[in-house]
Protein backbone atom coordinates (compact mmCIF):
# COMPACT_ATOMS: atom_id res chain seq x y z
CA UNK A 1 0.00 0.00 0.00
CA UNK A 2 2.46 2.55 0.99
CA UNK A 3 4.80 1.85 -2.02
CA UNK A 4 1.97 3.23 -4.41
CA UNK A 5 2.80 6.42 -2.85
CA UNK A 6 5.96 8.80 -3.63
CA UNK A 7 8.54 9.55 -1.34
CA UNK A 8 9.13 12.90 0.04
CA UNK A 9 11.98 14.38 -1.95
CA UNK A 10 13.86 17.82 -1.84
CA UNK A 11 13.38 18.25 -5.33
CA UNK A 12 11.65 21.80 -4.96
CA UNK A 13 13.13 24.75 -3.20
CA UNK A 14 10.06 26.03 -1.30
CA UNK A 15 9.61 22.56 0.45
CA UNK A 16 10.60 21.35 3.84
CA UNK A 17 12.83 19.02 2.51
CA UNK A 18 14.92 21.33 0.56
CA UNK A 19 15.15 23.93 3.77
CA UNK A 20 16.60 21.42 5.57
CA UNK A 21 19.30 20.53 2.90
CA UNK A 22 20.11 24.09 1.86
CA UNK A 23 19.80 25.73 5.42
CA UNK A 24 19.35 23.24 8.31
CA UNK A 25 22.51 20.90 7.77
CA UNK A 26 24.63 24.24 6.88
CA UNK A 27 24.12 25.93 10.12
CA UNK A 28 24.62 22.01 11.52
CA UNK A 29 27.85 21.87 9.85
CA UNK A 30 29.05 25.10 11.32
CA UNK A 31 27.91 24.94 15.05
CA UNK A 32 30.20 22.29 15.16
CA UNK A 33 33.30 23.73 13.61
CA UNK A 34 32.59 26.21 15.95
CA UNK A 35 31.94 24.21 19.01
CA UNK A 36 35.50 23.68 19.41
CA UNK A 37 35.16 19.86 19.46
CA UNK A 38 37.21 18.85 17.21
CA UNK A 39 40.35 21.03 16.81
CA UNK A 40 42.32 18.27 14.40
CA UNK A 41 42.87 20.22 11.52
CA UNK A 42 42.00 16.80 9.65
CA UNK A 43 38.80 16.78 10.82
CA UNK A 44 38.24 20.56 10.83
CA UNK A 45 38.84 20.01 6.76
CA UNK A 46 36.84 17.26 6.10
CA UNK A 47 33.87 19.53 8.42
CA UNK A 48 34.52 22.45 5.88
CA UNK A 49 34.66 20.26 2.39
CA UNK A 50 31.31 19.15 3.92
CA UNK A 51 30.05 22.53 4.24
CA UNK A 52 31.51 23.83 0.67
CA UNK A 53 29.54 20.57 -0.77
CA UNK A 54 25.93 21.03 1.06
CA UNK A 55 23.04 20.44 -0.63
CA UNK A 56 24.33 18.76 -3.17
CA UNK A 57 26.93 16.10 -1.38
CA UNK A 58 27.01 13.35 -3.24
CA UNK A 59 26.28 9.88 -2.22
CA UNK A 60 29.82 7.78 -1.35
CA UNK A 61 30.87 4.95 0.58
CA UNK A 62 32.85 5.01 3.70
CA UNK A 63 33.67 2.49 6.47
CA UNK A 64 31.17 0.92 8.08
CA UNK A 65 31.02 -1.53 11.02
CA UNK A 66 30.40 -5.21 10.17
CA UNK A 67 27.02 -4.86 11.91
CA UNK A 68 26.18 -2.23 9.82
CA UNK A 69 26.50 -3.23 6.34
CA UNK A 70 23.28 -5.37 6.07
CA UNK A 71 21.51 -1.97 6.89
CA UNK A 72 23.35 0.18 4.92
CA UNK A 73 24.19 -2.05 1.61
CA UNK A 74 20.66 -2.18 0.18
CA UNK A 75 20.76 1.82 0.29
CA UNK A 76 24.17 2.28 -1.21
CA UNK A 77 22.94 0.30 -3.93
CA UNK A 78 20.40 2.50 -5.05
CA UNK A 79 21.90 5.80 -4.36
CA UNK A 80 26.08 5.62 -4.58
CA UNK A 81 27.43 8.33 -6.76
CA UNK A 82 23.71 10.24 -6.73
CA UNK A 83 23.46 13.47 -4.46
CA UNK A 84 21.11 14.75 -1.36
CA UNK A 85 18.60 16.80 -4.06
CA UNK A 86 18.36 13.67 -6.18
CA UNK A 87 17.44 11.06 -3.61
CA UNK A 88 14.67 10.65 -1.33
CA UNK A 89 14.44 13.53 1.68
CA UNK A 90 14.74 10.34 4.32
CA UNK A 91 17.68 8.52 3.16
CA UNK A 92 19.63 11.22 2.60
CA UNK A 93 19.21 12.87 5.75
CA UNK A 94 19.95 9.60 7.44
CA UNK A 95 23.12 9.48 5.20
CA UNK A 96 23.52 12.95 6.23
CA UNK A 97 24.09 11.95 10.04
CA UNK A 98 25.88 9.06 9.85
CA UNK A 99 28.74 10.13 7.17
CA UNK A 100 28.88 12.83 9.52
CA UNK A 101 30.11 10.70 12.20
CA UNK A 102 32.91 8.88 10.13
CA UNK A 103 34.20 12.65 9.21
CA UNK A 104 34.20 13.17 12.95
CA UNK A 105 36.00 9.84 13.63
CA UNK A 106 33.24 9.01 16.36
CA UNK A 107 34.15 5.11 16.24
CA UNK A 108 37.71 6.45 17.30
CA UNK A 109 36.99 9.36 19.93
CA UNK A 110 33.78 8.86 20.90
CA UNK A 111 32.83 12.12 20.47
CA UNK A 112 29.01 13.35 20.28
CA UNK A 113 29.43 16.64 17.86
CA UNK A 114 26.19 17.70 19.03
CA UNK A 115 27.26 17.45 23.09
CA UNK A 116 27.70 20.97 23.59
CA UNK A 117 24.59 21.78 22.35
CA UNK A 118 23.00 18.98 24.55
CA UNK A 119 24.88 20.35 27.57
CA UNK A 120 23.61 23.71 26.88
CA UNK A 121 19.89 22.73 26.32
CA UNK A 122 19.88 21.05 29.81
CA UNK A 123 21.58 24.13 31.37
CA UNK A 124 18.67 26.49 29.99
CA UNK A 125 15.66 23.68 30.98
CA UNK A 126 16.29 24.04 34.94
CA UNK A 127 13.35 25.64 35.67
CA UNK A 128 11.26 23.40 33.24
CA UNK A 129 12.48 20.64 35.21
CA UNK A 130 12.30 21.64 38.62
CA UNK A 131 8.27 23.16 37.87
CA UNK A 132 7.81 19.41 36.01
CA UNK A 133 8.87 17.77 39.23
CA UNK A 134 7.19 20.01 42.12
CA UNK A 135 3.46 19.45 39.70
CA UNK A 136 4.38 15.62 39.94
CA UNK A 137 1.63 14.01 41.67
CA UNK A 138 0.40 10.38 39.69
CA UNK A 139 -2.29 9.98 42.07
CA UNK A 140 -4.08 13.29 41.20
CA UNK A 141 -3.09 13.06 37.68
CA UNK A 142 -4.57 11.46 34.74
CA UNK A 143 -2.41 9.92 31.84
CA UNK A 144 -3.39 12.86 29.56
CA UNK A 145 -1.59 15.02 31.79
CA UNK A 146 1.69 13.29 30.97
CA UNK A 147 0.92 13.02 27.44
CA UNK A 148 0.93 16.41 26.92
CA UNK A 149 4.03 17.02 29.22
CA UNK A 150 5.40 14.33 26.31
CA UNK A 151 4.22 16.37 23.64
CA UNK A 152 5.42 19.95 25.30
CA UNK A 153 9.24 17.97 25.22
CA UNK A 154 8.59 17.01 21.82
CA UNK A 155 8.96 21.00 20.61
CA UNK A 156 12.21 21.12 21.80
CA UNK A 157 14.23 19.71 19.10
CA UNK A 158 17.98 20.83 18.40
CA UNK A 159 18.14 20.60 14.79
CA UNK A 160 15.49 23.40 13.99
CA UNK A 161 16.82 26.40 13.58
CA UNK A 162 14.16 27.74 16.59
CA UNK A 163 12.32 25.70 19.10
CA UNK A 164 8.55 25.92 19.73
CA UNK A 165 9.27 24.67 22.93
CA UNK A 166 6.76 26.88 25.29
CA UNK A 167 5.22 28.55 22.68
CA UNK A 168 1.67 26.56 23.19
CA UNK A 169 1.06 23.16 21.54
CA UNK A 170 -2.37 22.49 20.11
CA UNK A 171 -3.42 18.82 20.30
CA UNK A 172 -5.94 18.15 17.39
CA UNK A 173 -6.09 14.43 17.27
CA UNK A 174 -6.06 12.79 20.87
CA UNK A 175 -6.17 9.21 20.97
CA UNK A 176 -4.96 8.79 24.27
CA UNK A 177 -7.96 6.84 25.53
CA UNK A 178 -7.58 4.02 23.29
CA UNK A 179 -3.82 3.93 24.44
CA UNK A 180 -4.69 3.52 28.01
CA UNK A 181 -7.17 0.96 27.66
CA UNK A 182 -4.32 -0.96 25.82
CA UNK A 183 -2.11 -1.10 29.03
CA UNK A 184 -5.39 -2.79 30.34
CA UNK A 185 -4.07 -6.35 29.35
CA UNK A 186 -0.60 -5.28 28.33
CA UNK A 187 1.87 -4.29 30.78
CA UNK A 188 5.56 -4.43 28.72
CA UNK A 189 5.76 -0.48 27.17
CA UNK A 190 8.20 -0.02 24.33
CA UNK A 191 8.66 3.63 24.10
CA UNK A 192 11.11 4.74 20.61
CA UNK A 193 12.73 7.57 21.80
CA UNK A 194 13.65 10.24 20.03
CA UNK A 195 15.35 13.69 21.21
CA UNK A 196 17.69 14.18 24.26
CA UNK A 197 17.33 17.06 27.35
CA UNK A 198 13.70 18.32 27.43
CA UNK A 199 11.97 15.50 25.40
CA UNK A 200 14.21 12.41 27.05
CA UNK A 201 13.01 14.18 30.73
CA UNK A 202 9.65 14.42 30.02
CA UNK A 203 10.03 11.11 28.39
CA UNK A 204 11.13 9.67 31.65
CA UNK A 205 8.82 11.27 33.81
CA UNK A 206 5.99 9.41 31.43
CA UNK A 207 7.76 6.22 32.16
CA UNK A 208 8.20 6.60 35.81
CA UNK A 209 3.99 7.72 35.86
CA UNK A 210 3.28 4.14 33.78
CA UNK A 211 5.35 2.03 36.35
CA UNK A 212 3.67 3.75 39.41
CA UNK A 213 0.57 3.38 38.63
CA UNK A 214 0.21 0.10 37.73
CA UNK A 215 -0.26 0.75 33.88
CA UNK A 216 3.38 -0.86 33.11
CA UNK A 217 5.24 -3.77 34.45
CA UNK A 218 8.44 -2.99 32.52
CA UNK A 219 9.03 -0.23 30.50
CA UNK A 220 12.63 -0.57 27.92
CA UNK A 221 13.30 2.62 26.67
CA UNK A 222 15.09 2.50 22.89
CA UNK A 223 17.86 4.87 22.29
CA UNK A 224 19.76 5.50 19.29
CA UNK A 225 23.42 3.58 19.29
CA UNK A 226 25.21 6.85 17.86
CA UNK A 227 24.12 10.09 18.24
CA UNK A 228 21.54 11.01 15.18
CA UNK A 229 19.58 14.10 14.09
CA UNK A 230 21.84 16.64 16.46
CA UNK A 231 19.45 15.86 19.61
CA UNK A 232 18.51 12.22 19.65
CA UNK A 233 18.86 10.61 22.75
CA UNK A 234 21.73 7.76 23.31
CA UNK A 235 21.96 5.83 26.43
CA UNK A 236 24.91 8.16 26.95
CA UNK A 237 22.43 11.26 27.25
CA UNK A 238 20.16 9.18 29.69
CA UNK A 239 23.24 9.11 32.23
CA UNK A 240 23.98 12.18 31.41
CA UNK A 241 20.88 13.57 31.87
CA UNK A 242 20.30 11.63 35.12
CA UNK A 243 23.67 12.96 36.00
CA UNK A 244 22.82 17.13 35.72
CA UNK A 245 18.93 16.10 37.39
CA UNK A 246 21.24 15.07 40.22
CA UNK A 247 23.45 18.56 40.45
CA UNK A 248 20.08 20.13 40.01
CA UNK A 249 19.07 18.92 43.41
CA UNK A 250 16.70 16.07 41.94
CA UNK A 251 18.48 13.14 43.44
CA UNK A 252 15.51 11.31 45.09
CA UNK A 253 13.53 10.97 41.67
CA UNK A 254 16.50 9.94 39.84
CA UNK A 255 17.14 7.42 42.75
CA UNK A 256 14.35 6.18 41.75
CA UNK A 257 14.69 5.75 38.34
CA UNK A 258 17.73 3.46 39.45
CA UNK A 259 15.53 1.52 41.42
CA UNK A 260 13.17 0.70 38.38
CA UNK A 261 16.49 -0.03 36.55
CA UNK A 262 18.08 -2.47 39.69
CA UNK A 263 14.89 -4.30 39.46
CA UNK A 264 14.61 -4.53 35.88
CA UNK A 265 11.26 -2.64 35.58
CA UNK A 266 13.02 0.18 33.50
CA UNK A 267 14.89 -1.10 30.52
CA UNK A 268 17.71 0.99 28.59
CA UNK A 269 18.68 -0.53 25.16
CA UNK A 270 20.00 0.53 21.90
CA UNK A 271 20.68 -0.76 18.82
CA UNK A 272 22.03 0.00 15.23
CA UNK A 273 18.82 0.00 13.18
CA UNK A 274 17.43 2.95 15.01
CA UNK A 275 20.66 4.92 13.03
CA UNK A 276 20.17 3.02 9.93
CA UNK A 277 18.00 4.14 6.84
CA UNK A 278 15.38 1.43 7.23
CA UNK A 279 11.97 1.95 8.20
CA UNK A 280 9.71 0.08 10.27
CA UNK A 281 8.30 -2.08 8.31
CA UNK A 282 11.54 -3.17 7.56
CA UNK A 283 12.42 -4.44 11.18
CA UNK A 284 14.69 -6.88 11.59
CA UNK A 285 13.52 -10.22 12.68
CA UNK A 286 16.02 -10.13 16.03
CA UNK A 287 14.47 -6.79 17.01
CA UNK A 288 10.97 -7.44 15.98
CA UNK A 289 10.94 -10.08 18.48
CA UNK A 290 11.34 -8.31 21.64
CA UNK A 291 8.09 -6.76 20.78
CA UNK A 292 5.66 -9.44 21.90
CA UNK A 293 2.53 -9.92 20.34
CA UNK A 294 0.25 -10.45 23.41
CA UNK A 295 2.02 -8.50 25.65
CA UNK A 296 3.77 -5.02 23.97
CA UNK A 297 2.61 -1.73 23.87
CA UNK A 298 4.82 0.36 21.66
CA UNK A 299 5.19 4.27 21.73
CA UNK A 300 6.91 6.11 19.19
CA UNK A 301 8.03 9.67 19.50
CA UNK A 302 8.47 12.35 17.14
CA UNK A 303 8.76 13.14 13.47
CA UNK A 304 11.86 10.91 12.64
CA UNK A 305 9.73 7.67 13.86
CA UNK A 306 6.80 8.99 12.59
CA UNK A 307 8.33 8.93 8.95
CA UNK A 308 9.95 5.84 9.33
CA UNK A 309 6.46 4.59 10.40
CA UNK A 310 5.39 5.65 7.15
CA UNK A 311 8.17 5.40 4.91
CA UNK A 312 8.27 9.04 4.55
CA UNK A 313 6.16 9.49 1.81
CA UNK A 314 3.67 11.63 -0.01
CA UNK A 315 0.41 10.35 1.87
CA UNK A 316 -2.58 11.97 1.62
CA UNK A 317 -3.86 13.21 4.92
CA UNK A 318 -7.30 11.51 5.22
CA UNK A 319 -5.45 8.12 4.43
CA UNK A 320 -5.88 5.71 7.66
CA UNK A 321 -3.34 4.02 9.21
CA UNK A 322 -5.28 0.64 9.25
CA UNK A 323 -4.95 0.73 5.54
CA UNK A 324 -0.94 0.74 5.75
CA UNK A 325 1.53 -2.13 5.66
CA UNK A 326 1.75 -3.49 9.52
CA UNK A 327 5.28 -2.24 11.09
CA UNK A 328 5.37 -3.39 14.81
CA UNK A 329 3.22 -6.82 15.98
CA UNK A 330 1.22 -4.99 19.02
CA UNK A 331 -0.98 -1.86 18.92
CA UNK A 332 1.22 1.00 18.65
CA UNK A 333 1.20 4.78 19.25
CA UNK A 334 3.04 7.89 18.22
CA UNK A 335 3.46 10.69 20.01
CA UNK A 336 4.76 14.05 17.70
CA UNK A 337 4.66 17.48 17.69
CA UNK A 338 4.84 17.88 14.00
CA UNK A 339 7.86 19.25 12.47
CA UNK A 340 7.95 17.28 8.85
CA UNK A 341 5.45 17.34 5.65
CA UNK A 342 3.90 14.39 6.68
CA UNK A 343 0.97 12.89 8.22
CA UNK A 344 -1.99 10.77 8.07
CA UNK A 345 -5.56 9.92 9.88
CA UNK A 346 -6.99 13.47 9.29
CA UNK A 347 -11.01 13.33 8.50
CA UNK A 348 -11.60 15.12 5.50
CA UNK A 349 -11.13 18.63 4.93
CA UNK A 350 -9.68 19.24 8.16
CA UNK A 351 -5.33 19.60 6.88
CA UNK A 352 -7.15 22.42 4.58
CA UNK A 353 -8.94 23.82 7.87
CA UNK A 354 -5.60 23.70 9.58
CA UNK A 355 -3.72 25.40 6.83
CA UNK A 356 -6.12 28.26 6.58
CA UNK A 357 -5.02 28.82 10.38
CA UNK A 358 -1.66 28.23 10.29
CA UNK A 359 0.02 27.81 7.14
CA UNK A 360 3.29 26.33 8.73
CA UNK A 361 0.92 23.50 10.96
CA UNK A 362 3.20 20.79 9.77
CA UNK A 363 6.43 21.99 10.34
CA UNK A 364 6.27 24.50 13.26
CA UNK A 365 6.21 22.10 16.05
CA UNK A 366 2.94 23.91 17.40
CA UNK A 367 0.45 21.15 16.40
CA UNK A 368 0.69 17.65 17.93
CA UNK A 369 -0.97 14.03 17.93
CA UNK A 370 -1.23 11.08 20.17
CA UNK A 371 -2.55 8.71 17.24
CA UNK A 372 -2.72 4.87 16.93
CA UNK A 373 -0.53 3.95 14.30
CA UNK A 374 -0.59 0.47 14.28
CA UNK A 375 -2.14 -3.27 14.76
Amino acid sequence: MLSSYPYITPEHPDSFAYFTLSTRLPKIIQDILDSGLFPSEAIQSKLGQLLSEIPGLPIRRFPLLPAEEALWEPFFADYEGQTLTQIPFFFGEIYFYRYLLSLTEYEQNQRDPFGKSKEKDIAKNVDFFRKALEEMAFEDQDLNHYLRLALLGNQADLSQLSSSLGQGIEIFLNEGVQLDAAFGSRKDVHLILDNAGVELFSDLVLADYLLSTGRAQTITLHAKKWPLLVSDATIGDIEGLCAALEDQGHEDWVNRLRTQQAERRLVLTDHLFWNSPKHFTQLEEALAAQFSAERAVVITKGDANYRRMFEDRGLPPTLSPQQTEGTFPCPTFSLRALKSEIVVGLAEGQAETFAGQDDRWLVNGKWALIQQTGF
